[in-house]
């Protein structure tokens, strides 16, 4: 993929992470009640509170599951990067 670096991959997983932490802090984890037929309110579920319940399982799926991939995919794209040669580069030897 172009433009793809191990900075960006870092960047969207600590993005996912920080919109997680936002969500929870917001008290949206109250909201996922929805999924069992249930309201936070004890009335019927409004919109707001079903957007609010889906956001938050859709965030925290994503934080364990997408999150440490692209952990682990820039840690590996970074030492690969250091292990192998880049094409291209300067010729060291003399002559």
């Amino acid at each position: 993929m172009r433009g793809t670096s191990p900075l960006g991959l870092t960047c969207v997983a600590l993005g996912i992470a920080a919109a997680f932490v936002v969500l929870h802090l917001c008290g949206l984890r109250d909201y996922t009640v929805v999924f069992a037929g249930a309201s936070p309110g004890g009335g019927p579920a409004t919109l707001l509170e079903v957007a609010g319940g889906v956001s938050y399982v859709v965030l925290f799926l994503s934080l364990v599951t997408i999150t440490p991939i692209l952990l682990l995919a820039s840690g590996l794209f970074v030492g690969l990067q250091l292990l192998l040669p880049a094409k291209g580069g300067t010729n060291d030897q003399a002559g």
